[in-house]
């Protein structure tokens, strides 16, 4: 399997030697563009806003939970006071056995807040990464080809193994900078 492999990879690179004088390359750091991208910080600040409403909205639920172990707590004490009847203990056992039940009820409440809010903005984000990179892969295509580049490598990850995707590429090549440019060419003035 591997002499497979390696002979197909050999057949491969020997027919990519008799086109290399067709090549022409460009790279690009996919990384800093998406970084870069106004339409990127923009839908940050979004997820930031959401991520703080979504704080304030757990401590509200936490502020109300509080308030129930509060009473709770008072209803607890009422039971155990010798002073009252056994009739009077018994219904304030009732009622906080009823408070247990709507604390419980409370923490799920919050958990499921919790887990709802944080699937929520992972997809939000995920949705967002996909289309802001689906842009900038667009205009990265057009000025590669507008410039007669075949190949666009993109340089800003470590492979499978941690080394560099690309180990060597001539500057010349490297088209971020002005994709960066062209991909702000609609940012909002401040």
């Amino acid at each position: 399997m591997k002499s497979l492999i390696t002979s197909i990879t050999a057949v491969a690179l020997l027919s990519l030697s008799s086109y290399a004088d067709d090549i022409t390359v460009a790279t690009v750091d996919m990384t800093k563009l998406y970084n870069g991208y106004f339409k990127t910080k923009l839908a940050n600040e979004k997820i930031q806003s959401s991520l703080e409403t979504a704080k304030e909205q757990r401590e509200e639920l936490l502020k109300q939970g509080q308030a129930l172990v509060d009473e709770y707590k008072e209803i607890t004490e009422r039971a155990n006071n010798p002073a009252l009847t056994e009739e009077a203990r018994g219904e304030a056992q009732l009622e906080a056995e009823r408070k247990l039940q709507e604390i419980q009820e409370k923490e799920r409440e919050v958990q499921q807040f919790q887990i709802n809010t944080q699937n929520s903005i992972q997809q939000r984000q995920r949705t967002h990464r996909d289309l802001m990179l689906d842009e900038i892969k667009k205009v990265v295509v057009k000025m590669a080809r507008d410039r007669g580049a075949n190949l666009v490598f993109d340089s800003s990850g470590p492979t499978a193994l941690g080394l560099p995707g690309i180990l060597y590429a001539n500057s010349g090549w490297d088209i971020t900078e002005d994709a960066l440019v062209r991909i702000n060419e609609d940012a909002p003035t401040k």
